[in-house]
């Protein structure tokens, strides 16, 4: 609390840099089961990517024609990455799914270094219940699940659990970025900390003061992780509003999770005339890569449909004007 508002650097203003380059709709995303059932889509929406050559490896949050967004899975395709515009349409299968009733699994990232490490989110949405981020262990095809854990904290009394830290994804081996939200207050932000595998330093556990929400902000929280050179990484966040519009930024950070660059400027900015589904004024971004000298972002819009953005890394480094110093 002594951080947020400190620092106000961001702006809230223009249309963004980022240009859409495709979309995936519900109905143009075949999704089977392992028995061969094809599931009839309401939504397809957060997807996370990666990139092996030139083939894409989306993981898409879906929900069937009769569910919503309380009750949810993931699923997995693969494509050309140069085939990612326009209208997409592909076949995915099943990888992720609930364990039991009403429980809805969320938001998978993946590991800038490693793609066979997916970590998503579990929520069971009838009960006062936590939201817990989980770390998948993925064959090298991507398209099954070997291990599943709690990603977990350390301190000197032992390991546990937060009430509520989803958006919680690897920045490298070494560090792991965490959105815990505090309900009592009301507002979450972005930490980061010293991980092992899945578990993470507690103890060690800080904010990032520039990534913190300002006083107009309800909160701000990690999106997606690429690595961009050998000891930087570009962070994709957002930051709500209070009337609950997502607005979508890019920071610089080096391979110890400390701050470099940032834009000022969203890069996304949600724009009624693009798309209007059933949460207006939401992009929620889940995967970036670095193809060529362009930067893809894949995101949910409107927790709906499956939206393809991309900007120059050129264009990108032009709107990174302020430099932060280290953490404090």
């Amino acid at each position: 609390m002594k951080y947020r508002g400190k620092v106000r650097i961001r702006k809230r203003r223009g249309e963004g840099a980022c240009r859409i380059r495709g979309y995936i709709l519900p109905d143009t995303l075949e999704v089977h089961s392992k028995e061969g059932i094809r599931t009839p889509l309401r939504i397809a929406s957060n997807p996370a990517i990666s990139l092996r050559g030139k083939e894409a490896r989306l993981y898409i949050r879906v929900a069937s024609i009769g569910g919503n967004f309380d009750n949810t899975s993931i699923v997995h395709a693969t494509m050309p990455i140069d085939g990612m515009r326009g209208e997409i349409r592909l076949k995915a299968r099943y990888i992720l799914y609930p364990m039991i009733p009403h429980e809805s699994v969320e938001d998978p990232r993946v590991n800038p270094l490693d793609d066979k490490e997916l970590f998503h989110v579990r929520v069971i949405k009838i009960a006062r219940t936590p939201v817990i981020t989980f770390r998948t262990a993925l064959n090298n095809s991507g398209d099954e699940v070997l291990l599943m854990e709690p990603v977990r904290f350390e301190s000197r009394e032992g390991e546990f659990v937060l009430r509520d830290y989803r958006d919680t994804f690897p920045l490298n081996d070494r560090y792991m970025i965490v959105r815990p939200f505090f309900k009592s207050i009301g507002v979450g932000g972005i930490f980061i900390g010293s991980r092992d595998g899945s578990v993470v330093s507690f103890d060690e556990l800080k904010p990032i003061p520039e990534l913190l929400p300002q006083e107009d902000e309800y909160k701000t929280g990690g999106n997606a992780v690429a690595k961009i050179a050998s000891n930087e990484y570009l962070l994709i966040y957002h930051c709500v509003d209070k009337y609950g519009a997502y607005y979508t930024y890019a920071a610089i950070l080096s391979d110890e999770g400390e701050l470099l660059l940032m834009t000022e400027e969203p890069i996304i900015v949600p724009s009624p005339r693009h798309f209007v589904g059933r949460r207006p004024i939401t992009v929620f971004v889940c995967g970036v890569v670095k193809y060529g000298d362009e930067i893809i972002l894949t995101a949910g819009r409107d927790d709906e449909i499956v939206v393809v953005y991309s900007i120059s890394e050129d264009k990108l480094f032009e709107r990174m004007t302020y430099k932060a110093g280290r953490r404090g």
